[in-house]
Formats: C-alpha cells, sequence, structure tokens
C-alpha cells in the first residue's frame, strides 16, 4: 500500500520480473485467497474460474 488517499486506497504495483520467486509465491497466495473466498460464496469451481478468466481478460484489455 502507497497511501490512503481521500478518494481510496493507493497500491503501489510490484514489477513481478525483479522479483520471480515472490512474484510465484504471491500468485500461489492470491490463487489460495480466491479459492476460499469463492468457496466461501458457494461457487462452483467452473463458474468461479469463469469469473476469473473474465477479470483476467479485463485486465489485459485496460492495460497501458
Amino acid at each position: 500500500m502507497v497511501s490512503r488517499g481521500r478518494h481510496g486506497t493507493f497500491v503501489r504495483a510490484i514489477d513481478a520480473a525483479s522479483v520471480p520467486g515472490d512474484a510465484e509465491a504471491g500468485l500461489a497466495d492470491a490463487a489460495r485467497t480466491f479459492a476460499v473466498r469463492a468457496h466461501q460464496l458457494g461457487a462452483e469451481p467452473g463458474t468461479a474460474l469463469d469469473h476469473a478468466r473474465k477479470a483476467l481478460g479485463e485486465l489485459a484489455t485496460h492495460a497501458p
């Protein structure tokens, strides 16, 4: 987290290429967090993955 502004919290992007081991660990942690939350919401695995793919695709189309 970089700062808490009056319009929300600002998070600085991490350059994954500069810390490949940390990127892998971070991705695994994010996947576990996603899986737990999807399970808590009662989502079927396929449906949860569909939503994740859609979100990833939206990020790719909005990347600078």
